[in-house]
């Protein structure tokens, strides 16, 4: 997620810049009672900073460990086979590139934001406009999507802990209902999105290579994906 600063480092500055300022006050006070009054509203003050920085440490702390159903999230992988069947039957399948992630290049990200033509979906940006998808990659996505072995159930925290698509796949259903599926090739994960349901899941390997070998040829705005593996 970038370069955050740690809350205790945050906690430790503000206790030097208290301390600091005490003993300016305490120099300038025109007696000791008074330089001890100003010190105790000064200490008062101090208390109740450090209290609100320990109860930032404890959240900060708690968040990863807070169930992802409990932020909205559905983890149940039995409702895959909704997704792949309606990407069978998909029609009008677009991909869209995710702008660089706010997270690990703040200012390319704000800077394309600015530049380019964008659109958000789901709480994300993707450059407009989106390109149509091959029908031979289609078809590799849609067997990758069905084969019960290159999608599998949400295993929990990547190192990065941020995710950010880096593609997102548009498409429509025979009834002409709308899906999508974000893939975030940094921490291999996939979120999908469809009427009435969605999913959090992971991507395995070879396929995740296979994923972002297959799309990376739909980089348009931002230099080719970078495949480590």
């Amino acid at each position: 997620m970038g370069s955050p600063v740690p809350v205790h480092w945050i906690g430790l500055a503000i206790a030097l810049a208290l301390l600091a300022l005490a003993f300016w006050i305490a120099r300038r006070a025109p007696s000791r009672e008074a330089a001890l009054g100003r010190l105790f509203i000064l200490a008062s003050i101090e208390w109740c900073c450090l209290g609100f920085v320990a109860s930032l440490a404890l959240v900060s702390f708690i968040i990863p460990y807070v169930p992802l159903e409990a932020m909205g999230e559905n983890l149940d992988f039995s409702v895959m086979p909704r997704f792949a069947d309606s990407f069978a039957q998909g029609r009008n399948v677009l991909i869209y590139e995710g702008l660089p992630s706010p997270y690990t290049n703040g200012d390319l990200f704000r800077s394309e934001l600015n530049a380019k033509q964008t659109v958000k979906m789901h709480g994300f940006y993707f450059y407009l406009p989106p390109v149509n998808l091959a029908a031979a990659d289609k078809a590799a996505l849609q067997s990758m999507m069905a084969d019960g072995a290159s999608l599998i159930s949400w295993r929990g925290e990547k190192p990065c802990m941020a995710y950010h698509p880096d593609f997102a796949i548009d498409w429509q259903d025979a009834g002409g209902r709308r899906y999508d599926a974000l893939l975030c090739f940094g921490c291999g994960e996939v979120k999908f999105y469809g009427p009435g349901s969605g999913l959090y899941c992971d991507m395995v390997q070879p396929a995740h290579k296979a994923f972002a070998v297959l799309l990376r040829k739909y980089n348009k705005n931002l230099p080719p994906l970078e495949v480590r593996w």
